[in-house]
C-alpha cells in the first residue's frame, strides 16, 4: 500500500468522488442551480429542489444537481444528477430556509456523503 500523500482540493469542487449518476427529469417550474439538493415529486418522479416545507415528496433529499438547469417553462429530461458519491457540503443549497443539517441523514441514506472542506482531501490513502 502506498504512503498517504497530501493533495490540494479546490474549495469550488462540488463533487469530490462521483460514484453514481442518473439521467432524470427536472420538474416544470424549477430553476435548478449546480449544488442544489433535489427531491423526487411523488406524482410524476420528476426532481425538484428539496424543501422540507413541500408536501409532494420533494421534501426528502435524494440527489444533487451537478449543473444549472432552467425548467421554468417546461420539464427538462435527460439531466445528469449525482445519486451516489462524496460532495463538498459547503456548496450544497436547498429550498426555503433548509440547511445541510436538515437533510444530512437523508443524503447519507441514499449514498451521498456531504463533507466540510476541512474533511475533504487532506490525505489520500489510495
Amino acid at each position: 500500500m502506498p504512503n498517504p500523500v497530501n493533495r490540494t482540493v479546490d474549495r469550488r469542487s462540488l463533487v469530490i468522488r462521483g460514484l453514481g449518476y442518473d439521467q432524470r427529469t427536472i420538474a416544470s417550474g424549477q430553476t435548478v442551480s449546480r449544488g442544489d439538493v433535489l427531491g423526487i415529486v411523488s406524482a410524476n418522479g420528476h426532481l425538484a429542489v428539496c424543501d422540507s416545507a413541500a408536501v409532494d415528496g420533494s421534501q426528502v433529499a435524494r440527489a444533487v444537481a451537478v449543473r444549472d438547469v432552467d425548467a421554468a417553462g417546461a420539464a427538462v429530461t435527460g439531466i445528469s444528477v449525482l445519486t451516489v458519491g462524496e460532495v463538498n457540503g459547503e456548496l450544497l443549497t436547498f429550498g426555503g430556509s433548509d440547511t445541510l443539517a436538515d437533510h444530512y441523514d437523508e443524503l447519507r441514506d441514499v449514498g451521498i456523503v456531504a463533507n466540510s472542506y476541512d474533511g475533504i482531501g487532506r490525505v489520500d490513502n489510495a
